[in-house]
């Protein structure tokens, strides 16, 4: 099954199923919060592509998985608001990978 890709901006008019790619910027210093399931590392940072950008948050084993630079692929993310700002989710069914180009050297 292909899955399609939108871009950044379209995202945000989605709710669940994203999937998305894009450059990883400003990632913050990841910190610990007290959720009903626990303490948990979360971190936010931004993706962007040529249509914009949007925040994500990466919780407990995302949160080391990518840096700032890192281009990325996102698969089944869902948007969430709050505060009035949209961010993207993994969720337990949201996959992050970072994809790694080979030029190739012949």
């Amino acid at each position: 099954m292909v899955k399609k890709f939108v871009f950044v901006k379209e995202a945000e008019s989605l709710e669940k199923g994203i999937n998305v790619m894009g450059i990883i910027e400003e990632k913050l210093q990841p910190r610990r919060v007290t959720t009903k399931f626990g303490e948990k590392a979360v971190v936010d940072a931004k993706i962007r592509d040529q249509s914009g950008t949007i925040k994500i948050t990466l919780w407990e084993d995302s949160v080391d998985l990518v840096d700032n630079g890192d281009f990325v692929k996102i698969d089944g993310a869902y948007i969430n608001e709050y505060n009035g700002t949209k961010s993207l989710n993994l969720g337990k069914f949201g996959n992050i990978e970072k994809v790694v180009f080979d030029a190739g050297t012949q």
